[in-house]
């Protein structure tokens, strides 16, 4: 038999606790300590008495900052021909930012334009971007905002002063009428009349080559580039650095700078409370600005360039509807793109951001769509396959 004691907390005789005098607190029945019997098994032996030897003490692990040094990613450049003049400069001229400065200057209104004060603009800019026309009108006549001398007291005159504002290019409008092939009461065509929004790309692609922010992020000449010395892996990382752009470049005379045109559109629903009512507008950038800065849309490197009209064709059947959509699509996109056949074919005088005439050739490069888009743009069914 073997004993197992279980000390249940209680000091034993002789240690340091049981030596101190008994209190008044001390008197009563004291608790004996709990003894357990156990049987001991066979070959087992429990008596054991572990020895706990004290170790070295824990440290805590230091941190080193070792300096590597970064891989060779040095890349290797190859220019176009020198004999082509590609990107050539042809003097000197004024951007239409500069103008827009000069214009400024020579009305007193450098700087804020019509407003008074960088408050007065701060506050106009709050106003538009997030009040309603309406309410504008009521917080403009709230007591306390008619204490403030502005130079805008109603809306009518805060959005004449936005209006005095320098802008960009200009719109235009076309009206676009359908004939369709059903047919009123009366026996005559039921028509449509669409309203198609627009602006000149040569303009909006001008606006964007003269633009000073882009400097230092826009290529006027194609270039290749390699990892390695012997030009054996090439690295293609922006538009100019693509074979498209070497082999036209090829093409065109000594001397022209090619714009490539990026075009992208997306029909959406203006509101989910009025769900017939939609948007489909049409941006416009180029492939001489760096992708980095192009893709970022606080740079303004997009331009809205149009919107295409959302026809609801009612005057047409159901065999004729998806044909004529199509086709409208393809009409608008016409009329948006008109100026760009002439300036494609012969090529434009701009004022790029540096401050030279360069001769511009604006080709289209890309559309970016989604997938039902890409199908109307390749005249291609959407949900349709070739058996073979």
């Amino acid at each position: 038999m073997v004993k197992a004691m279980l000390a249940n907390s209680i000091p034993d005789e002789g240690s340091p606790e049981s030596d101190e005098e008994d209190g008044p607190e001390s008197a009563g029945p004291q608790r004996e300590p709990l003894h357990m019997h156990m049987d001991e098994p066979a070959g087992c032996d429990f008596n054991f008495n572990p020895v706990f030897e004290e170790g070295p003490a824990a440290t805590r692990p230091s941190v080193t900052i070792e300096e590597v040094e970064d891989e060779d990613e040095s890349e290797y450049f190859d220019g176009f021909p020198e004999d082509s003049q590609a990107g050539a400069t042809f003097g000197e001229g004024t951007t239409t930012f500069q103008t827009i400065r000069d214009d400024q200057v020579l009305n007193g209104s450098e700087i804020l334009g019509p407003f008074q004060s960088n408050e007065e603009w701060e506050l106009a800019k709050w106003l538009i971007k997030n009040v309603g026309h309406n309410q504008m009108e009521t917080f403009l006549k709230l007591p306390i905002i008619q204490g403030i001398e502005t130079a805008y007291t109603t809306k009518a005159q805060l959005l004449e002063a936005i209006d005095d504002l320098p802008g960009g290019v200009g719109w235009k409008l076309e009206k676009v009428v359908l004939k369709g092939d059903l047919q009123d009461d009366n026996g005559n065509a039921m028509t449509e009349t669409l309203e198609l929004w627009y602006r000149d790309p040569v303009d909006c692609i001008r606006q964007l080559m003269g633009n000073p922010v882009f400097r230092d992020v826009m290529r006027y000449a194609p270039e290749r580039v390699y990892e390695d010395e012997d030009r054996k892996s090439e690295v293609i990382n922006e538009m100019w650095t693509a074979a498209w752009w070497w082999k036209l470049q090829k093409l065109l005379p000594p001397g022209a700078t090619i714009a490539p045109i990026i075009l992208s559109s997306d029909k959406t629903k203006l509101s989910n409370f009025r769900g017939d009512q939609s948007a489909w507008p049409v941006y416009l950038t180029i492939g001489n600005i760096s992708k980095e800065i192009r893709r970022q849309a606080s740079s303004h490197a997009t331009i809205l360039v149009g919107y295409l009209p959302v026809g609801k064709f009612s005057g047409f059947s159901d065999k004729a509807r998806q044909a004529v959509r199509y086709r409208t699509f393809h009409h608008c996109m016409t009329i948006i793109t008109q100026s760009l056949i002439s300036a494609g074919n012969n090529g434009v005088d701009m004022t790029c951001s540096d401050g030279f005439v360069r001769w511009v050739w604006p080709i289209l490069a890309a559309y970016v769509a989604d997938y039902p888009e890409q199908c109307l743009i390749a005249n291609c069914m959407e949900n349709h396959y070739y058996k073979q």
